[in-house]
Order: C-alpha cells, then sequence, then structure tokens
C-alpha cells in the first residue's frame, strides 16, 4: 500500500512547533523523527529515553532540595490517506517520568512518578492551494505517584490550526486548543509558528513548544540547535508530603510540570525505514505548578540532560 503525504515535512514539523504547551498530542508527535517510507503502510513506532541533572527547587524563599529526572516514551501511529486532500492519524502513546528527590532543608513536595496513557486522533484537510487545516484531539488519563492510572486522572485535549503555505519554502501556522484537567498555564492558549527551508540544507522552525535551526548534511545525517519545552498536567490523588507545615495540602489536585531545554540534536536515518536522535544540552528551567492550591515549586540553575530516540517505520 503506498502511503501519499499531503504536507511536505517541513510542514509536518510545523504542525509540531507552532502550538502552545496545552498542545499534548502534538507535543508527542515531535518524537515522530522520521514519516513513513513511499512504499509503506503508514505504520511508525517511536520509543525515547531520556535523563536530566538535579536542580535545586524553591517555593518563594523557602528551599525544597534537590530533583532530577528520567523519562521515558513510546508511540505507535498510524497514518491513513482518507482521500488526495485529507488524512487522519491515530495513535496510543505513553509516557513516564521517574523524579529522584534529595530533601534539603526540607522535603520536596512532590510524587516520585508521572504517567500518561493516550489515544490520539488529528484529522487534516488540504482547504485551497495555499490553505489547509488541521485538528484533533487525545483522551487518556494522567496521574502522579506510585499507584496505577486514576479516573479522576482522565482528560480531553482538543486543537485546531490554520496551515498557509506562502511560498514552497515557507509555511505560517495559527490556532490554539484546549486541556480539559489543567488550571493553569496549560489550560488554554493560542499557537502560532512558521517552518522556513531557508536553503536546501539549511532549515528553521520557529514556535512553541521548538525552535530550531537545522542543518542537513546528507540524506541520512542532520544536526541542528533546539530549544524546546517539555510539559504536562497530571492528577495527585495523594499528597506527597502530608505532613508538612510549610505548603498547603497536595491532594485530590492536579500538578502542572513545564520546563525549558536548549541544545544540539542529531537525527541519522540509518536505514529509509529506520532511523536514531539523540539530544545534547541544558535544562534552563523547570517549574512544578499546583495551581488550584497557589503552590509552585521553581529550580535554580540549570542541570545537563540526554536524550536518545528510535523511530521505525512499517
Amino acid at each position: 500500500m503506498k502511503t501519499t503525504y499531503i504536507y511536505p515535512r517541513s510542514t509536518r514539523a510545523l504542525i509540531v512547533a507552532s502550538c502552545a504547551a496545552l498542545i499534548v498530542p502534538l507535543a508527542r508527535a515531535q518524537t515522530h523523527v522520521s514519516p513513513p517510507p513511499a512504499e509503506g503502510i503508514g505504520l511508525t513506532l517511536n520509543v525515547s529515553s531520556s535523563a536530566a541533572g538535579k536542580t535545586k527547587l524553591k517555593s518563594g524563599s523557602a528551599g525544597y532540595g534537590e530533583v532530577c529526572s528520567d523519562e521515558f516514551a513510546a508511540s505507535l501511529s498510524q497514518s491513513i490517506q482518507l482521500s488526495a486532500d485529507s488524512g487522519l492519524d491515530v495513535g496510543l502513546g505513553y509516557q513516564r517520568t521517574s523524579l529522584d528527590l534529595k530533601p534539603g532543608a526540607r522535603l520536596v513536595p512532590l510524587p516520585e512518578r508521572l504517567q500518561s496513557l493516550t489515544l490520539d486522533l488529528s484529522y487534516n484537510q488540504k482547504l485551497t492551494a495555499e490553505w489547509s487545516a488541521l485538528v484533533g484531539t487525545s483522551v487518556g488519563y494522567h496521574t502522579a505517584g506510585s499507584s496505577g492510572f486514576s479516573k479522576k486522572g482522565f482528560g480531553v485535549d482538543v486543537f485546531a490550526l490554520g496551515l498557509y503555505n506562502v511560498n514552497p519554502t515557507l509555511q505560517l501556522a495559527l490556532g490554539g486548543g484546549y486541556s480539559s484537567l489543567a488550571h493553569g498555564l496549560n489550560r488554554f492558549g493560542p499557537a502560532v509558528g512558521l517552518a522556513w527551508q531557508a536553503t536546501p540544507k539549511w532549515s528553521i522552525a520557529f514556535g512553541y513548544p521548538t525552535t530550531g535551526v537545522t542543518y542537513k548534511f546528507s540524506e541520512a545525517l542532520s544536526l541542528g540547535l533546539v530549544g524546546e519545552g517539555v510539559f504536562g498536567t497530571y492528577y495527585v490523588g495523594k499528597d506527597p508530603l502530608p505532613v508538612s507545615t510549610t505548603k498547603p495540602a497536595l491532594d485530590r489536585t492536579t500538578l502542572e510540570y513545564f520546563d525549558v531545554r536548549l541544545g544540539l540534536a542529531a537525527t541519522w536515518k540509518i536505514t529509509p525505514v529506520f532511523s536514531l536522535v539523540t539530544k545534547v544540552g541544558s535544562v534552563l528551567a523547570r517549574q512544578y505548578d499546583y495551581h488550584q492550591r497557589n503552590f509552585k515549586l521553581k529550580s535554580e540553575g540549570t542541570a545537563a540532560y540526554f536524550s536518545l530516540g528510535v523511530s521505525r517505520s512499517f
């Protein structure tokens, strides 16, 4: 079965890069380092693992020790061409973040694990020679703590984007999205971005959660400087530190996580159906926000990070 893509690869990257932090399914799509081959069935498996070093945490002037983390993510997605001008993407995704907490003057009021399990669906439609539209949703469970998934961690994310081709090398995107589980920064917001193929070897993507400059050495190897945001919203059933008197009660609420990273990213297309992506850089800032309880932990200083991901197309 031959799979035809409506949008060029630069535009598909733009769809991801232009979305604000609340658009979880598109952020996960960034791990799709390579589209399916021309003669494939449109199925793609992505697996990635990463680790970030320790940073100190504070809430106001109060210190709360240190945190470092390791992350694992996996997704399986299927692209379906509905017509010459429309397509559908369906996927399953799992993400887990483990927090290693180092108490300081105070114990750290964070859960030791954050995890999500989602079903993602998006639909793209070419409207005119210049305009296209992308709409989608992600439904699933997002839970903090050592126990399994909770029904109270069920959330629905929706998004919509308008895509405009200025010319064959420049694309713009404008839209927005909504997350039912979030109550703070991740709740609702606009999305805007651009993707520019400056030369056959140089490309620039500007937007959120990813902005970067990439140089293509060959069909198999590219290297880029990338700034990106990593985020998520999770339901907290039990207070991770119930005995503390220096904070409000943190049970039956949500935790919104956000960090900003800057580093180098290398993509190596080992075969037409198998790619590898590695990143190394610095976590510039971290934030853990119990927005409903008006309690927020922020990092001091920076931390190194490293990630390795693979993509297999079928």
